[in-house]
């Protein structure tokens, strides 16, 4: 016996959006709506991009978009896309991906879409970011990007925790690990831009607390080398693997002892290297003692004078020694 498609009544666009999310793997989907607000074939010739749209499209994006390409072929277009009219055209705010599946791969000339009337810019701009907050293939990185330039745009202190955490429906737990990003080394936030996923807010999270504890124990200008170098090591494994990953994070401690531990071991061999030992004779060529010169610490020479004498040796001794030791001394 055929199953029965879902049969909805919708109030809004938003929840016959979401009715769809909802009804993956029940079957396919009819719809009864209530409101103006119908799906419809849309010529894909009158729809825009919004430039409100939060997702970085890079190399992965676009092999995700080949895979929904063939299963749209094959299981028709099952979600269809969110826009808004702007006069005679539509802006996409949502469904980005499913656009370019029908547009650029499939070469559609309609696609299937929600119309949502709504006249305000920023409204749009938040629709369009709410509609990627809670998908799972946006990054963290994307989704603080959004959120900032939604900020900048509309007059938003993206410092404000209460206020950013109840607009943009965020938890501060999430909000920390956003903001995250914004502390990280250029260069990491630079690389980020072409490979958004590479790290989430959490690990990001954790690379500054490890940083900050790092710069306390060892050479600043040191932990910023191994950093760098452990860093660009890393991104060309997710390159090839577009698997992210935290281990790199405790490389760099670990880089950083065993660079702090062959350091102290050069040194050791440094100053070894500076002791010189020199034997004492005496007019006839008898040994009569050592000296031995070494460098300490401090940088200061260090003389070690041990000495056998049949002679008495007097007050008399003492002073010229030490007058002769204090014309060797360049600060006196």
């Amino acid at each position: 016996m055929a199953k029965k498609p879902l049969i909805v009544d919708f109030d809004d666009a938003f929840e016959m959006e979401q009715a769809f999310i909802n009804a993956a793997g029940t079957g396919k989907v009819a719809l009864v709506s209530s409101t103006e607000n119908n799906i419809v074939d849309l010529p894909i010739e009158l729809i825009d991009f919004s430039e409100h749209q939060p997702r970085i499209i890079t190399d992965k994006v676009l092999q995700d978009v080949e895979k929904l390409a063939k299963s749209i072929e094959t299981n028709g277009q099952i979600y269809p896309i969110v826009v808004i009219k702007k006069e005679e055209t539509y802006e996409l705010v949502g469904g980005e991906k499913r656009f370019r599946a029908v547009r650029d791969v499939l070469k559609h000339k309609t696609i299937r879409a929600i119309i949502r009337d709504d006249k305000s810019t920023e409204k749009t701009a938040l629709i369009s970011l709410i509609d990627n907050l809670h998908r799972s293939n946006l990054s963290d990185f994307e989704l603080v990007n959004a959120i900032q330039k939604h900020c900048d745009e509309f007059g938003y202190t993206i410092q404000n925790i209460e206020f950013i955490t109840q607009k943009y429906q965020l938890d501060q737990s999430k909000y920390f690990r956003l903001m995250s990003f914004y502390k990280l080394p250029n260069y990491i936030k630079e690389d980020l831009k072409i490979h958004p996923k590479a790290i989430s807010g959490a690990t990001a999270q954790q690379l500054l607390t490890e940083l900050n504890k790092l710069v306390l124990k060892f050479n600043h200008q040191l932990v910023e080398d191994t950093t760098l170098t452990i860093w660009k090591k890393y991104l060309n494994e997710f390159t090839e693997t577009n698997r992210p990953s935290k281990k790199f994070i405790y490389q760099i401690e670990k880089a950083l002892t065993v660079q702090e531990t062959a350091k102290k071991q050069d040194q050791s061999i440094e100053n070894a290297s500076l002791v010189n030992k020199m034997i004492l004779k005496n007019k006839n060529g008898l040994k009569f003692g050592s000296i031995k010169i070494e460098k300490s610490l401090n940088g200061k020479t260090v003389l070690n004078i041990r000495t056998s004498l049949n002679a008495e040796f007097n007050q008399e001794k003492i002073e010229k020694l030490e007058e002769f030791l204090a014309g060797l001394d360049d600060h006196p």
